[in-house]
């Protein structure tokens, strides 16, 4: 916490000196659109950025590079997401939602405590936060969003470390970088909700449960047992995280039911203090609930349409980005099953990327067919993690693809002069990142000119 205010109080410096150089034209920009947040200064910046970083490792493989390199490279990437999300910080005013965070961050701790469990059951953690944060830096749009920029910064590291978990480094750095540019990552670190705390906690759940039956040492079971309960308390969508982790153990049960009792003594930890709190939130979700029912496919669509390219830009137009991510989506989950992974299977790595981009809303549209509408996009913004982690899969397989193939092509050549594995592996994949890349800024861009087409036009 104190770190946070800190780093809030460096940024409300610049913020106040920004404020006086820069002539804001109010009254124009009042009538703009939060999809406007990015605009076009922003993306050349973001473009240079990205072709700085990958040009700084077109000539190494990521994972050659020696540990002060590495975190160099991760300490870039989350500067990058850092000023991705900071830009324009409190360029709107509160909306409805936001106000509800403002209600609560203002009533005293009995108030709080009262209301969190008879009016509005949710767990408590993200508010009783905000409660103190307010305290301390005020409940100004700038002062409170940046809160949760904090959360969705510290994802980026996070990401890398369960990418590195589940894959390698390669795989943690791909997936970290797709953190950091994701649309819909930057939204939620600009809005004074609970979401980005619920993705950096997810984050911390998988890798102590990736790392506590793989590595030894009571470090891992601590980790999983404080992300797990900081997921639960921060929203009650998070038991999809053990949900998926379940799922997998039941379903790779040859190789992993040593670890049945084990987990679940965890859990029993974790169950504990969130028993009282699942108890009131069920008994509120019989209500009447404001969700529309939503179908299978459809949440399926629109999902992939937010984790990928954001939920501002019209379906029409979103579907064909949408596409290119769904296909490094498919090439990472044939990579993961074709690829050798230590200590990993190729099917269990499948198996366990599917669960964790697809199960989730199953569960939520079983459950809304048979009690009451649950799903919507942000309440399982933990999927998109797994989702990027498929797609960081997908970079890395064409970057195979086209090492291969360069390979064969030498051969065939009468030119002796070949370039080595790894620096084709690396320019590979350097290129595939940065068509990525901009297909997700020109998503942002195309979101930015239909608006104010729009509103030009009204």
């Amino acid at each position: 916490m104190a770190f946070c205010l800190l780093l809030y109080r460096i940024m409300s410096v610049v913020h106040s000196i920004r404020g006086c150089l820069i002539e804001i034209k109010v009254d124009k920009q009042k009538n703009q659109s939060k999809s406007a947040l990015i605009g076009v200064p922003l993306n050349i910046f973001v473009t240079e950025t990205i072709s700085c970083l990958l040009q700084a490792i077109k000539k190494y493989q990521f994972s050659a590079l020696n540990k002060i390199s590495q975190g160099l490279l991760i300490t870039a990437l989350t500067l990058l997401a850092f000023g991705l999300r900071a830009y324009r910080l409190d360029f709107q005013s509160y909306w409805i939602d936001e106000a509800l965070t403002i209600f609560y961050a203002n009533l005293s701790l009995d108030e709080l405590w009262y209301n969190l469990q008879t009016v509005r059951a949710v767990p408590p953690i993200y508010h009783l936060l905000i409660l103190y944060w307010v305290q301390l830096a005020g409940d100004g749009e700038y002062a409170l969003r940046f809160f949760s920029l904090v959360f969705s910064v510290l994802a980026i590291p996070l990401t890398y470390r369960l990418g590195h978990a589940l894959g390698d480094r390669g795989v943690g750095f791909c997936a970290a970088f797709l953190m950091a540019i994701a649309p819909y990552q930057v939204w939620h670190a600009q809005d004074a909700r609970n979401y980005s705390m619920l993705t950096a906690a997810s984050i911390v759940s998988m890798w102590g449960f990736l790392n506590m039956w793989r590595r030894s040492g009571r470090r891992w079971w601590v980790l999983y047992i404080i992300g797990t309960e900081w997921t639960l308390m921060t929203h009650y969508h998070g038991l999809i995280i053990i949900g998926i982790q379940g799922l997998f153990f039941l379903l790779t049960w040859r190789r992993h039911w040593r670890h049945y009792l084990a987990w679940g003594g965890a859990l029993s930890v974790v169950f504990l203090p969130y028993l009282a709190w699942l108890i009131y939130g069920s008994r509120l979700w019989q209500g009447v609930h404001w969700l529309p029912k939503v179908g299978l496919w459809e949440s399926y669509l629109q999902g992939a349409l937010a984790y990928s390219v954001g939920e501002l830009i019209p379906r029409p137009e979103g579907i064909p980005l949408t596409v290119i991510f769904l296909i490094f989506y498919a090439l990472g989950l044939l990579y993961a099953i074709r690829r050798r992974w230590t200590p990993w299977r190729g099917s269990e790595m499948m198996t366990l990327l599917l669960i964790y981009t697809l199960a989730p809303n199953m569960a939520t549209w079983l459950f809304s067919e048979l009690r009451t509408p649950v799903y919507l996009e942000r309440y399982l913004i933990p999927v998109q993690v797994g989702y990027l982690l498929t797609i960081a899969m997908g970079v890395l397989a064409l970057a195979d693809g086209v090492t291969r193939m360069a390979s064969m092509c030498a051969r065939r050549s009468t030119d002796r002069i070949t370039p080595t594995r790894g620096a084709s592996h690396v320019s590979a994949s350097s290129n595939a990142l940065f068509v990525f890349s901009m297909a997700v800024i020109s998503g942002r861009t195309d979101t930015m000119y239909w608006l104010n087409g729009a509103i030009g036009s009204a």
